[in-house]
């Protein structure tokens, strides 16, 4: 199973993102700040199985948004997906690359295309069950 680093700013949308996640077999640690958020990119070396992608809720800005892709590109670079409509508009030159947006219908594809095959399919997890707000 994956492991996921989760940041969503409003706890009320964490219940619906983590039973999604949970009912595809994928193991969450949630972040609701950009500082807690970054903590966990900075330390995910030092845990024994890491994080396999990292899940941008619909509530972040951009700038969060920015901050967190330029840390989960750094040394060992991490898939990063925003679960929101990709902005309309003039904003090409501000968004980052490297963010997949997708909409919550299209989540779980989306996971698939950007998760190692043998995270999809269910490699057994090391850390299963361990961790600070581990779902």
């Amino acid at each position: 199973m994956s492991h996921i680093l989760l940041f969503e700013p409003k706890k009320d949308q964490v219940r619906r993102l983590i039973f999604l996640l949970r009912l595809s077999g994928h193991n969450c640690t949630i972040a609701y700040t950009l500082e807690e958020t970054l903590n966990w990119l900075k330390t995910k070396q030092l845990l024994e199985n890491g994080f396999e992608l990292l899940l941008i809720g619909a509530n972040a800005e951009m700038e969060a948004q920015k901050t967190l892709l330029k840390e989960a590109q750094s040394k060992n670079p991490l898939p990063v997906v925003c679960l929101q409509d990709k902005p309309a508009g003039n904003h090409d030159q501000e968004l980052p690359d490297g963010i997949e947006y997708c909409q919550p219908e299209e989540l779980m594809s989306k996971l698939n295309d950007c998760l190692p095959i043998t995270s999809v399919y269910g490699s057994p997890s090391k850390s299963e069950g361990e961790g600070a707000d581990l779902y």
